[in-house]
Parts: C-alpha cells; sequence; structure tokens
C-alpha cells in the first residue's frame, strides 16, 4: 500500500522541531511529508497577524494537496500539531494518528520551577533563557488563538475512529503528563499510550534523552 506519513508541527514553531523525526522515518524506507502552519516558522509579526482558522485553513489545504497521490495517510502531530492532526484525521480519515506532547493542561509549573530551580543552584541561566526567549516570540494575540484551537480539541478527541498512539514525556515544561491519559480517555478507537521517564516538550530535540525511544515508538506504529 501506498502510505505517506504527514507530520504536523507544534504552536509557533516550525519545521525545525520536526526535522528529525522526519529525517528518522526516511531512513527507515518511509516516505514523508511536513506541514506549514499559517504564520509559523517566519516571524513573530506573522504569527501575531494570523488566526486559529488560518492556521487549520492552511492544514486543510497541505494535507489534501500531499494526499491526492498516496492511498493511506499516518498523520502524526506534534504538540498543538497533534490537534489539528486530529482535526485533519476526523475529516478525512486517516489510516493511523500519532499524537505527540500533545496539550489539554498546559504549562507544567512543577516542571519549570525544577528546572529554574537547577539552573540557580549549579549558577546556570539555560531554562531561564529558554522561558524568557518563548515568552518573548508569542504574541499575547497568538496565545489567544492557541486556546480556541485547544478548546476544540477537547471536542475533536471523541471522534478518533482509526488507530491511535499517544506519546508523553513526563517532564514535559510545556504539557501535562495527565494530558495524554484524558486525550486516551476521550477516544473511543484502538488506541495506545505511552509515556517516557524524564524527557521535555522538544522530544525530537537532541536535548530530550528519550528522542530514539520516541521515533523508534513512532516507526513500529506505523509499520504495524
Amino acid at each position: 500500500m501506498n502510505n505517506v506519513c504527514v507530520i504536523i508541527h507544534g504552536f509557533g514553531g516550525g519545521l525545525k522541531e520536526i526535522a528529525y523525526l522526519k529525517e528518522f522515518l526516511q531512513r527507515n524506507n518511509q516516505t514523508v511529508e511536513t506541514i506549514l502552519l499559517a504564520g509559523h516558522g517566519v516571524s513573530k509579526k506573522e504569527l501575531g497577524d494570523s488566526t486559529y482558522l488560518e492556521w487549520l485553513s492552511s492544514a486543510d489545504r497541505a494535507f489534501r494537496r500531499i494526499t491526492r497521490q498516496y492511498d493511506s495517510v499516518t498523520l502524526i502531530g506534534f504538540s498543538m500539531g497533534g490537534l489539528i492532526a486530529t482535526y485533519l484525521a476526523n475529516k478525512y480519515q486517516a489510516e493511523k494518528i500519532v499524537l505527540v506532547n500533545t496539550p489539554v493542561y498546559f504549562w507544567n509549573v512543577q516542571v519549570i520551577l525544577k528546572s529554574v530551580l537547577q539552573d540557580l543552584r549549579q549558577n546556570r541561566r539555560d531554562h531561564i533563557r529558554y522561558y524568557q526567549r518563548a515568552f518573548a516570540r508569542t504574541p499575547v494575540r497568538s496565545g489567544l488563538q492557541f486556546l480556541h484551537i485547544l478548546a476544540k480539541g477537547k471536542e475533536w478527541f471523541q471522534h478518533i475512529k482509526c488507530p491511535t498512539l499517544i506519546l508523553q514525556c513526563r517532564d514535559d515544561e510545556s504539557v501535562k503528563p495527565k494530558s495524554a491519559a484524558y486525550i486516551e480517555s476521550k477516544i473511543k478507537a484502538e488506541s495506545t499510550l505511552k509515556y517516557y521517564e524524564g524527557g521535555c516538550h522538544q522530544i525530537f530535540s537532541n536535548a530530550c534523552d528519550c528522542r530514539e525511544s520516541a521515533c523508534r515508538d513512532i516507526l513500529g506504529f506505523i509499520k504495524k
């Protein structure tokens, strides 16, 4: 069967944050395409000028263009991309869907404080600078648009009809781990939930020690 894996990045991010997963799957003989959401991957102004409806519309157009030549599709969504992948899976009946660090409950304050305190004890500022940059590059208006997607996503999970893999890092600073359990509880189709000890939100970055495990688990799910 002619299958394509379509990967969608997260809120305020871009193709770099899913690049490793794309390369990993391609090295393992999978056909992979990625979707860049409207307003993302360019500048703070462009992100701030875009709306959640434009994010959905751009994903819809790209998905239809990509999938015309394939018999089946595996949708993979990272972070907010998981919410948008769910929307597309419901609308176009994907073969499988993978949700990675997908939010329902966000900002894991305990993990953030733990990271900041550890930096202060070690006289480092790595995590503090990371969170400062994250807040600085995210327009307030975009954050409100994200909340629209989040609210709708809670309904979309209930309509998933294809096999679903849910992956979640326990030390995700942006998404509380209980989000994954919530998602699994709403899905009526076959679903598998896997937690990774430690980790971080940017699971496909070289700073995340469970990156390889997550990629292997996704590949195994695709080939199953």
